[in-house]
């Protein structure tokens, strides 16, 4: 946090406090250790079976979400009309950060494909979780952001068919994991082989 200038945002929950001598011992570490261990063992298990993880469960596809949202303008209690405090819950200092690590290595900021409902009120909404409003602040934000700072943005948030959402606003399905892969292989390796 000192190196890059980062910030705690004011929502984080969190404390951070300095390990312990004891926090650094193999006996204060013994959850991690366990946990690594458990993994590494597991992965043999997985490369035997090509089953990666380690119950073997199928797991179900719930249905799309709905189509149908409330005709509410409201965003974590802000309105249109408000100013947003839109900038500061998007931690662009660790993103910053992040390219800053990076150094030569090319990072790609993606705005994956959003869940857009079609159905009553989708004319306030764009799903349950986000009015338009909001969201179309949220990617102007970042395109603006990315142009000024000369960062790679690719923006997809519509590039998928409601149909191709299982549970959530954000889960894929598999034949959206594989429309969207399709769309993303393609500007990789033009980005890669420039």
């Amino acid at each position: 946090m000192d190196t890059y200038y980062l910030s705690i945002p004011k929502f984080a929950k969190w404390k951070i406090e300095k390990p312990t001598f004891y926090d650094k011992t193999i006996l204060g570490q013994r959850k991690r250790i366990k946990n690594v261990i458990f993994s590494q063992a597991l992965g043999f298990l997985w490369a035997a079976t090509g089953v990666d993880n380690h119950e073997g469960r199928e797991f179900e596809i719930g249905p799309a979400p709905n189509s149908d949202v409330e005709n509410d303008l409201a965003y974590d209690g802000q309105l249109p009309e408000e100013p947003t405090l839109l900038p500061n819950p998007l931690l662009l200092d660790v993103l910053s950060a992040s390219y800053d690590m990076a150094g030569d290595i090319p990072v790609v900021l993606v705005n994956q494909p959003l869940f857009i409902a079609s159905g009553k009120n989708s004319d306030v909404r764009y799903n349950e979780i986000y009015p338009r409003w909001v969201y179309d602040k949220y990617r102007q934000f970042m395109s603006t952001w990315s142009d000024d700072n000369g960062r790679i943005f690719w923006d997809y948030w519509n590039a998928l068919p409601p149909d191709n959402f299982s549970d959530t606003h954000f889960h894929r399905n598999p034949i959206g994991e594989r429309y969207f892969a399709g769309l993303l292989a393609p500007e990789i390796q033009t980005l890669i082989c420039q």
